[in-house]
């Protein structure tokens, strides 16, 4: 059976199962073969959600050939074929999507063919659509094929000082779009360096150490070309990431960037905002807690401007959803995070949707102290997914913590434990779950001791966590809960 095009038909909308019906009905594109009745069989199946029900090859060759016994090597050549066809498809709708890029086949095509005259009226009438971007250096790239043969074109009838400036321009758009692209991947190789990632030679950290790229970039800054947007917020950023201790870096990144976000396309802004999630990120995971405020600035500052796609991604150990919500609730923004979760909970991937969702609303209960409810909601959940698994199993043991239920931390420390050894959930996960295990067994362990005995202790657990690298999304609540037991 041919999972590859069941994976490709899986993801079709209601729309484009329509579009493909008349792609297949083409013949243009499909001239040797009738691919109706299999468009409609899978089709049928795949709008009555009974997918694994009905992709049998005995179904399949019920439905297809009706009584006839083909044999399964030529249901097997079929869908295959049709596989090609689904594929082909997915092509020429991003093509026919593609302005940009038809109009460079159909200009490379006038040049090539000596075509002067339908090369100048075709450029000429699209040239608004050619420039119309000049912020967004993803579409750079296109932008210098084009101006390349505008070139090529001012040659070939002489008229050489326009071409030349022609060449100038397409080096300028040429060095935007390089740059753009060195900036952003020196902020994600510095920080993978910096996180003890063994690289054997990486040529873009190599590079920017080589480079002296200040005194140019100023005088890129000064010359104020939109072309030059995105170069500065990513150079900016990338100072900001090595050097978190200069402010002016950041302080730029914010001030450029926000004098511009109106020109910036939704592809810049995901990936800038997450590479500035991350800057804000490591900070707290250097026991910098002054930037959570300035964290949950830019989640804010993202959702507003409706950046919120890579949201819709599943990302472990850490899931993106499950962060807006931490760090709304460490800053206070109740109202916030509870408007969150009920409107971005729904638009989630179907897999982690419930689970997420359910999370959510229980650390909104526990921040209210409302820990029975919490608790009855995690306990009447049911997940299949392990990183949620051991989520829900870490949030139930803060809540009999809280509620004073240190046996049912011990049961559930032990269910825990069996679990791990059997998960394949990411080797991080599992080991910041084992120190969290550990710690909190120290802290079970000084609540129920006699007072004498605990004060030592508590105080020695105290200054053990005030300094520990390890477990940091944890360790405002172990500091908390060890300074109340201090108290009584």
């Amino acid at each position: 059976m041919n999972k590859n095009l069941f994976n490709i038909l899986s993801t079709f909308s209601e729309s484009e199962w329509e579009e493909l019906g008349r792609f297949i009905s083409s013949p243009y594109f499909v001239k040797k073969r009738n691919y109706d009745s299999i468009y409609s069989v899978l089709k049928k199946i795949y709008s009555s959600g009974k997918q694994e029900m009905q992709l049998t090859k005995k179904f399949l060759l019920k439905k297809l050939y009706k009584g006839k016994s083909p044999g399964l090597q030529t249901l097997h050549n079929r869908l295959s074929e049709f596989c090609k066809l689904t594929e082909r498809f997915l092509s020429q709708k991003k093509f026919d999507n593609d302005k940009l890029q038809r109009i460079i086949y159909l200009l490379d095509e006038f040049y090539a063919r000596r075509l002067p005259r339908n090369f100048k009226s075709k450029f000429n009438s699209q040239e608004k659509i050619i420039y119309e971007d000049s912020y967004n250096a993803e579409n750079f790239f296109q932008i210098c094929q084009v101006i390349l043969l505008e070139s090529g074109y001012l040659q070939s009838v002489r008229e050489m000082n326009s071409a030349y400036r022609e060449f100038n321009k397409h080096s300028q758009y040429m060095l935007a779009y390089f740059l753009d692209r060195l900036f952003y991947l020196a902020v994600d190789f510095y920080s993978l360096e910096s996180s003890n990632v063994e690289l054997d030679f990486n040529i873009v950290n190599r590079l920017m150490r080589s480079l002296n790229a200040g005194q140019f970039i100023s005088e890129l800054e000064k010359q104020n070309f939109p072309i030059y947007t995105s170069v500065l917020i990513r150079y900016y950023l990338y100072k900001a990431v090595v050097d978190p201790d200069e402010k002016s870096y950041i302080k730029k990144v914010r001030k450029i960037f926000s004098a511009n976000k109106d020109n910036l396309n939704e592809s810049f802004k995901t990936s800038f905002f997450l590479q500035l999630e991350s800057y804000y990120v490591t900070l707290l995971n250097q026991g910098k807690y002054e930037y959570e405020r300035e964290l949950f600035l830019v989640y804010k500052e993202k959702l507003e401007q409706g950046i919120y796609k890579d949201l819709l991604k599943i990302y472990y150990p850490s899931q993106n959803f499950r962060d807006y919500v931490i760090v709304g609730l460490r800053v206070n923004e109740i109202q916030w995070v509870e408007n969150f979760v009920n409107e971005y909970a729904p638009k989630l991937p179907e897999s982690i949707r419930k689970d997420e969702y359910t999370m959510g609303q229980a650390r909104i209960l526990i921040y209210k102290s409302e820990f029975r409810k919490a608790l009855k909601l995690l306990q009447d959940h049911r997940s299949s997914n392990q990183v949620h698994i051991i989520d829900i199993s870490r949030s139930k043991m803060k809540i009999f913590f809280e509620l004073g239920m240190y046996e049912e931390i011990f049961l559930e420390m032990d269910n825990l434990k069996h679990f791990l050894k059997k998960s394949k959930a990411q080797e991080l996960l599992i080991d910041n779950t084992k120190d969290f295990l550990e710690k909190l067994s120290q802290l079970v362990k000084i609540a129920t001791s006699p007072l004498k005995e605990s004060a030592e202790a508590l105080d020695d657990f105290i200054r053990r966590e005030c300094v520990s690298t390890k477990g940091l999304s944890e360790k405002n609540w172990f500091l908390d809960k060890a300074k109340k037991l201090k108290i009584i």
